[in-house]
């Protein structure tokens, strides 16, 4: 909602893809009626962004893939749309294989001058510090902080603090 509210008065036209498998994650799991909230969730997903879609008087596009990230991702690569977007914004899995490789895909699909903004960036790190693996693989930092080690030449990390966010701006391929 935040996205076509406020960006849809900067351009004419607005696209808007969201790719969500509306499974949840590890943290969601742990009720026993964890489809039936996953499907709330989802309803109001739908319903927010109908209620956005109302307030714009530009054109706006919204563009849901029902798919796990990487499939959703792989997909856009795949239709063409590398260095397309302006805007990437990952905030899904806290897990932090899966978030690399959101961080490397969505790297691809960005254009050169666009951002790619990592949500949860300090997510877990103040986890279960007795239990290693677990705050090590549920820990998106620890794959952030590796994408931009790895593409330190090809990106600039925006310097100003954000609570929780990392924002990368694409350099060139």
């Amino acid at each position: 909602m935040f996205f076509i509210e406020s960006m849809s008065s900067f351009s004419q036209s607005l696209e808007l893809y969201c790719i969500d498998n509306w499974e949840g994650g590890q943290e969601h799991t742990t009720s026993g009626s964890h489809v039936c909230e996953m499907n709330l969730v989802e309803e109001k997903f739908q319903k927010n962004i109908s209620v956005a879609l109302s307030k714009t008087s530009n054109k706006c596009k919204v563009i849901t893939l029902k798919h796990d990230s990487f499939t959703g991702l792989s997909k856009l690569i795949h239709k063409g749309l590398s260095n397309y977007f302006d805007l990437i914004y990952i905030d899904g899995s806290h897990d932090a294989v899966n978030v690399l490789e959101d961080a490397i895909l969505s790297f691809k699909l960005v254009r050169k001058g666009g951002l790619i903004v990592f949500d949860d960036y300090l997510w877990g790190t103040w986890g279960d510090r007795n239990n290693s693996k677990n705050c090590i693989h549920r820990c998106p930092k620890l794959a952030i902080d590796a994408f931009v080690n790895i593409y330190f030449e090809k990106i600039q990390v925006d310097p100003r603090v954000r609570i929780n966010q990392l924002v990368a701006l694409k350099l060139c391929d």
